[in-house]
């Protein structure tokens, strides 16, 4: 693992063993508002004060769940996350990614560096800094979002789905795992993703989802992906 300095002064995660970062090099954190926060609807459900349910495929070094968390402080609006990963970088490399930084909740990142340097209490809410309520579960998530009793049918307003591509990780990105998330999202729930390859776009438009492709961060991707449940 290596730390890598993106475009907008934050940083992010290199893995040598994928060849991938975490975040996009055009800018980790910008990465995480617009493409997650933002266009899932998320941030302006949060600004008006609305209980939020989120589920995160990917967690990796925790900055989508932040972000989300900050906007949910700041507006003092319940927000339940949910977070899937089956992977979690060592505590001393999240330690070196600065993350007070991009954070306006004082005392973030000590919350944070606090709940990763315990071990993962998988499928168990954690009351984290109110009005937030983080879940981890750690596995697979091809498997556990068949789980029926762990994640109910209409759980979600949201869904970011921010795995490693479909290259590296293809098991996540197939029309079945598609299917079980338009599942667990609620009606006019939104699913939202860095990758808008056609094939994936093809997958999601027979189930359901109304797909859209809307202009991805200021220097990097010109567009990425949000899917709908109509």
């Amino acid at each position: 693992m290596q730390i890598k300095l993106t475009n907008d002064g934050s940083r992010t995660l290199y893995s040598e063993e994928f060849d991938a970062c975490y975040h996009s090099e055009s800018g980790a954190w910008s990465e995480s508002r617009l493409v997650y926060l933002q266009h899932s609807g998320v941030d302006a459900s949060l600004a008006a004060g609305q209980n939020t349910s989120v589920l995160e495929i990917g967690l990796g070094t925790g900055m989508n769940f932040l972000v989300t968390a900050d906007r949910a402080i700041q507006s003092n609006a319940p927000l339940t996350y949910t977070a899937i990963d089956n992977f979690r970088p060592p505590a001393t490399i999240i330690r070196e990614l600065s993350l007070q930084s991009q954070l306006t909740t004082p005392g973030m990142e000590s919350a944070w560096l606090d709940y990763y340097d315990r071990p993962i209490r998988h499928a168990q809410p954690l009351s984290w800094m109110p009005p937030v309520v983080f879940t981890p579960l750690a596995g697979q998530a091809e498997i556990l979002v068949q789980d029926c009793q762990l994640l109910p049918s209409l759980s979600f307003d949201a869904i970011y789905l921010d795995a490693f591509s479909p290259a590296i990780s293809p098991e996540l990105w197939t029309e079945k795992f598609f299917a079980d998330l338009y599942r667990i999202l609620k009606q006019g729930g939104k699913l939202t993703t860095y990758c808008v390859k056609s094939t994936i776009q093809k997958k999601l438009k027979p189930l359901g989802f109304c797909v859209q492709t809307p202009p991805g961060p200021e220097g990097g991707k010109r567009q990425v992906l949000l899917a709908t449940k109509d």
